[in-house]
């Protein structure tokens, strides 16, 4: 058996009068052994001092067998109990709480007990905590003084008293706003039961002050704040103020909330564009501008969960997401753009970079008669990633690879992995100029052009196939209403007369839904088990099918 007695407790609550609520006893087991199975709680009236300090007289008894099938779990801490005792008597000036437990718990139980009622505005008041054996041990006062505090002040007070023993060397040099700032949050962080320790207050109060004191290196920004100075209790109100303000290298974190851009915001330094919150940050941008949207003219840069929205009037360029060209032997490097949504009537993307990811976004493209991403130069690794394409019905491609000039030109290493898109004519049509060394993966992506008339991946003859060192098409799923269409299309016209070697194009394991039938288109050249094949104007340059290397792909 283990005793738990909290000795005298006098019959005052938290506000100075006699306890007129229930009390609440919760017993709790931090360790890894299991709860006693019985427990006897009794309370008693303090009448008389005797040879031991005072005389019982029990007025509360209660015998309570398989502890763990009792009481009501609080916050995963352990069973509670809400006693029936009336207390509001002036013939209980003080009294006492005894619990004891059958087994003794030992082993890997670190069981205590604690006391709690409620002031007269149906707070919680603590009132004593006990382990086994303890007799009369009293709660920390000092530690209590910072749980009945109801004021910004009384915090202060409390946590600001010598005898809580606070480490305050961070915490002392803050101005008088920051620290009312403190104790606001340790008011309203405050447990339901209070702080348990000292420790806790610490931890708290160390969170607390991270919050209020501006670190550069993570600025805070919340649509609609004013006056702020970047810290997490007074962010900024807008982005553009979060950019300027950030150390190179830190983060900008967005906040919930919905921030209209006029023109457009530009990154102009390595950084994170983090959003934050239940609902994701919007930032939308004025359709009655046409120029890009988020444009990013620096190495390192992330943005992280934004949802981005230009509904604007499309132009030779203009896109939601923009990385522009620096220098062709010196492109913007290290880009990642993920967890997103990007939605609008302009292309999602229009890119110049050296190692750019696009992964797990939601592109939603409205625009007419154009791409999603369009790449026009790259270097070293370009990932498209877990994304969702979700297309109209005048969509053109969703990831193509197009030049303006014949200047631009790709290298490296392109994966394309793991999409869904759905009403684009084309997936990828990679229709670009090689400088060096390239490898081309398109694997386990879901395609399905819905109505769109289109092929779903485009090969072309301006592409120097001697370059193309890989060029895999694996374990994709195609599907494809329209019966003049194929899967993977190989075209000459519009410049170059390169053809891939034999064998060259690896179409591997893919799954073909064509329910109408594919490759009718007049002059084409298809492969008559699975849908692909060539056009006209490749024949005459000597296209054959030997080119395609077909292995473990079916129909259904």
């Amino acid at each position: 058996m283990a005793i738990y007695d909290t000795g005298p407790i006098p019959n005052i609550d938290g506000a100075g009068k006699r306890i007129a609520r229930e009390l609440v006893v919760r017993v709790q087991n931090t360790g890894t052994g299991n709860l006693p199975a019985n427990v006897l709680i009794e309370v008693y009236r303090i009448t008389e001092p005797n040879a031991q300090g005072y005389a019982q007289q029990i007025i509360y008894a209660q015998n309570l067998a398989e502890l763990q099938e009792f009481g009501t779990p609080v916050m995963g801490t352990g069973p509670v109990f809400v006693l029936p005792v009336s207390l509001n008597s002036t013939l209980i000036p003080a009294f006492g709480v005894r619990i004891m437990t059958s087994p003794d718990p030992g082993g890997g139980s670190q069981v205590t007990a604690t006391i709690f009622t409620e002031n007269d505005l149906g707070e919680l008041v603590l009132l004593q905590r006990v382990l086994p054996g303890d007799f009369g041990t009293p709660v920390n006062p000092a530690l209590e003084a910072v749980n009945a505090a109801q004021t910004p002040a009384g915090i202060r007070a409390a946590i600001e008293d010598p005898l809580l023993g606070l480490d305050l060397s961070e915490y002392a040099p803050l101005t008088e706003d920051q620290k009312n700032q403190i104790a606001d949050i340790l008011l309203e962080n405050r447990p339901v039961f209070g702080y348990e320790s000292v420790e806790d207050v610490q931890a708290a109060l160390d969170t607390a002050i991270e919050q209020v004191v501006v670190d550069p290196d993570n600025i805070y920004v919340e649509a609609g704040a004013s006056g702020g100075d970047g810290s997490r209790a007074n962010p900024f109100g807008t982005i553009e103020e979060g950019i300027t303000a950030v150390n190179a290298g830190g983060t900008v974190h967005i906040l919930s909330g919905m921030y209209e851009i006029a023109a457009q915001i530009l990154v102009d330094k390595s950084l994170t564009l983090q959003g934050e919150g239940d609902t994701q940050p919007q930032v939308i941008f004025n359709p009655a501008s046409t120029v890009d949207g988020l444009v990013i003219e620096a190495d390192d840069v992330t943005v992280d969960n934004l949802y981005l929205i230009s509904n604007r009037t499309l132009t030779g360029s203009n896109a939601v997401v923009s990385v522009p060209l620096r220098a062709l032997d010196n492109l913007y490097r290290n880009i990642t753009i993920s967890n997103s949504i990007i939605e609008g009537t302009v292309r999602s993307g229009y890119i110049f970079a050296e190692n750019i990811t696009f992964d797990n976004n939601l592109f939603i493209h409205n625009a007419i008669n154009t791409q999603s991403l369009r790449f026009q130069v790259l270097r070293g690794t370009t990932n498209v990633t877990n994304n969702t394409f979700l297309g109209n019905s005048t969509s053109v491609g969703a990831i193509i690879f197009e030049p303006n000039l014949a200047s631009y030109n790709v290298s490296g290493t392109i994966n394309i992995i793991g999409n869904t898109m759905t009403s684009f004519n084309q997936f990828v049509n990679f229709y670009t100029f090689l400088e060096e060394a390239t490898s081309l993966i398109i694997r386990e992506n879901d395609i399905d052009h819905q109505t769109n008339s289109g092929s779903s991946i485009i090969l072309t003859t301006r592409v120097d196939y001697t370059l193309l060192e890989e060029l895999l098409i694996e374990d994709n799923f195609f599907t494809n209403n329209d019966p003049e269409r194929l899967a993977v299309y190989f075209a000459a016209g519009g410049g170059g007369s390169n053809l891939p070697a034999v064998g060259q194009i690896q179409v591997y394991d893919n799954t073909f839904n064509f329910p109408n039938g594919y490759g009718q288109r007049p002059g084409d050249v298809v492969d008559p088990v699975f849908p692909v094949g060539f056009n006209q104007a490749a024949d005459l340059l000597g296209m054959t099918l030997a080119r395609f290397d077909l292995q473990g792909n079916v129909n259904v």
